[in-house]
């Protein structure tokens, strides 16, 4: 005798019972999958315009970051400062390369 499920009307025998049974198993990890990634994204991008305001307030785009958002937001977007020339001229001791 055949093994066989039905799923949504459809009658699925041998290997598919199978797969069948543990995608119908799996819904909770892609329904927690599905419902977590967006708010991983959203807060990525909620820490990334805090971080840019936080670097535009203080005017630190040249030096160190102001908080660990702005960390954030460099490492994110790979924008680093490099020190080229001695810190005795402040106008010309740091450039940003991205």
């Amino acid at each position: 005798m055949r093994t066989i499920l039905r799923v949504a009307g459809l009658v699925l025998p041998g290997p598919l019972t199978f797969l069948a049974v543990q995608l119908a198993g799996a819904w909770q990890t892609v329904l927690a999958i599905g419902l977590l990634t967006p708010v991983i994204v959203i807060g990525a991008i909620v820490m990334m315009a805090v971080g840019i305001r936080r670097e535009e307030r203080a005017e630190s785009l040249g030096s160190a970051p102001p908080g660990p958002a702005a960390a954030f937001t460099r490492r994110l977007l790979n924008v680093h400062v490099r020190q080229s020339v001695p810190t005795d001229h402040p106008a010309t001791a740091t450039e940003v390369t991205r």
